[in-house]
């Protein structure tokens, strides 16, 4: 009886070994039809980047493929001179891929990327075999993806520690790390990295000036879904672990770490799409000055999110259609649809800076004038003549004489600097409060900007008597 039931749980494991062994080779159909099917969805969301499937070879346990990148027809000059620099002078960098299929991964073996799960299929393209002159290449980051049979997509990018050198710049990096997961409706997106310190060095021929300092690194992280209208809504976080610079191996700036985090969202039926963040950085040194940190936020409601995408397609449509970026007639008439976009959006803005000496602050406030006038066959559309703009600024009359006289340059700077305010005090630009701090309002509607309710420049764009400018 015994020996019956060894031999049955014998075969059991025998068919279920074989059919692994064998299974990838039917499973390699279904992940090449998956895998390209993943590519065309990328070209179709115009990240500006075509994504070309030169070759597939299909094997037993896994495939190769070959992938080349080029821009799209409506990439601007200098988009493509970035282009060039980022992978290459050719333009063209073909990528290999090595494709392993599931449902087991044997083939995965050897890249120490095996997983006993059951996947589609797992992919990795080594970053050594990128062009050895572009900057890209000279990272050298190595992509993991994995695919699951209901759709959802696992991947892992690692740039390894590297050191580069050219002339009188020199630059060292420990490496950086990322993870995305995206679900089998791909619709909704986890991502999680980091990127570890990195050092460089730099000369100054003319001068002889040794420059050299540490960034500390960053982490990010982040939760992201598809809205309505196809915008990633969601929210994310990062992490700032400091910095130093120096000259002549003395040190002129420290910055201390900072932290932040972000939302976008949409409200619930999908209408109108809003957010905000904030960020802090705690403080630092500038050339002796010190100051305790610096904090922003901002946020932004009741944008319409179907307008908006509106606006983003007639671009799209306009680029494709001439075959390079939209000219300026199509953007002139797009621009009504998005002036409707934001007429009913509100943001606002606020920046300070806190010193032992004193602080700096400006709050702005902006939204846009939906009965502004519209476009007629003699006055084209405005976006700038329905803004509606008004900013505070407050500052302590110390902390400008610390940073002027610590940071700009010591004494004579700062009696610069004070004879400035002086001047712009009694043209009535600024004005001190009970508080003993300088003052400014700032306003600007329908092409109309004043200070502290002076017109510095009239709906017609002709500067006013007095102007600074």
């Amino acid at each position: 009886m015994k020996r019956r039931i060894l031999l049955g749980l014998a075969a059991i494991v025998a068919v279920i070994v074989i059919a692994a062994a064998v299974a990838p080779y039917f499973v390699g159909r279904v992940a090449e039809g998956n895998f390209k099917a993943q590519i065309a969805r990328i070209n179709s969301r115009h990240t500006g980047v075509i994504v070309h499937v030169d070759s597939y070879q299909r094997g037993f346990y896994s495939s190769e493929a070959k992938l080349s990148l080029t821009p799209q027809a409506e990439m601007a000059p200098r988009a493509m001179q970035l282009w060039s620099i980022l992978l290459g002078s050719q333009g063209k960098p073909q990528f290999d891929l090595r494709i392993n299929h599931g449902p087991i991964a044997f083939a995965a073996f050897g890249d120490g990327h095996v997983s006993f799960m059951p996947v589609l299929y797992t992919a990795e393209f080594q970053g050594e075999k990128l062009p050895p002159m572009s900057l890209v290449g000279i990272f050298k980051p190595d992509l993991y993806v994995r695919q699951s049979f209901a759709g959802s997509i696992d991947s892992m990018l690692n740039v390894p520690a590297g050191r580069y050198s050219m002339g009188v710049l020199g630059a060292t990096w420990q490496g950086a790390h990322m993870e995305t997961e995206l679900n089998g409706a791909q619709d909704r997106m986890h991502y999680a990295g980091s990127i570890e310190p990195i050092d460089y060095q730099a000369q100054n021929p003319s001068s002889g000036e040794n420059y050299s300092g540490r960034i500390k690194g960053f982490g990010f992280s982040g939760d992201k879904q598809l809205s309505k209208y196809d915008f990633w809504t969601g929210t994310s976080r990062f992490t700032f672990k400091g910095a130093e610079f120096k000259v002549n191996g003395q040190q002129v700036t420290q910055l201390a770490g900072g932290q932040g985090h972000g939302e976008i969202r949409e409200t619930a039926d999908g209408k109108w799409l809003g957010g905000s963040s904030e960020s802090v950085q705690n403080g630092g040194t500038i050339r002796g000055w010190r100051f305790a940190g610096l904090t922003f936020d901002e946020s932004a409601s009741h944008i319409d999110a179907a307008l908006l995408r509106r606006f983003l397609d007639r671009l799209n449509a306009a680029a494709r259609s001439a075959g390079t970026s939209p000219d300026t007639d199509a953007i002139k008439q797009a621009l009504p649809v998005l002036g409707r976009a934001l007429a009913p959006a509100q943001a606002t803005a606020h920046l300070a800076l806190a010193a032992p000496d004193g602080r700096f602050e400006v709050r702005a406030r902006v939204s846009f004038d939906a009965a502004a006038p519209a476009a007629t066959a003699t006055q084209a559309f405005s976006l700038l003549d329905r803004i509606n703009a008004r900013a505070t600024l407050d500052f302590d009359r110390k902390l400008v004489d610390g940073f002027s006289t610590r940071v700009l340059g010591g004494a004579e700077a700062a009696r610069t600097v004070d004879q400035v305010l002086d001047q712009w005090q009694q043209q009535g630009y600024l004005k001190t409060g009970p508080d003993g701090r300088e003052h400014s309002l700032l306003t600007y509607h329908a092409g109309e900007f004043a200070i502290n309710g002076q017109v510095i420049i009239s709906g017609s764009d002709d500067p006013q008597p007095g102007s600074p400018h």
